[in-house]
């Protein structure tokens, strides 16, 4: 797993970028997020402690990151392979993208090493709430 100097050189290469940080009612750090420009769209990633899951933090986040354009682009993991560092299994964000309004698009995939993962797209424009193509 990458550690914490691989992970400030990838926020070194985004650009444009315009980062989010999520505090609770009581000042705790609930999650963070960053939007950055990846040719002709914005694209964003949000990491949200699993602790403040299913309690409507992600959207609110979610919803901030909307306001920046027409469109939004990121990758989702959309497997339970994976493990957290405590040895949990990691579960796929994909469930709270569609419920979001974003697309899946399952021709569109990233697969490396290091991560498997699956194009998901917001339109503001959109009519169609949540579909998988």
């Amino acid at each position: 797993m990458p550690g914490l100097a691989e992970f400030d050189g990838f926020l070194n290469t985004l650009i444009d970028p315009k980062y989010y940080l999520f505090t609770d009612d009581a000042g705790n750090i609930a999650g963070w997020a960053a939007t950055f420009s990846a040719g002709p769209v914005r694209s964003f990633f949000i990491m949200l402690n699993s602790t403040y899951h299913g309690k409507g933090y992600g959207t609110v986040l979610l919803n901030e990151l909307k306001k920046e354009g027409p469109q939004l682009f990121a990758w989702a993991i959309d497997h339970t392979n994976d493990v957290k560092p405590d040895g949990k299994p990691y579960p796929s964000p994909i469930n709270f993208y569609l419920k979001n309004g974003f697309t899946v698009n399952n021709d569109l995939r990233l697969e490396n090493e290091l991560l498997s993962a699956v194009n998901i797209l917001w339109n503001s424009s959109s009519n169609l709430s949540s579909r998988t193509k």
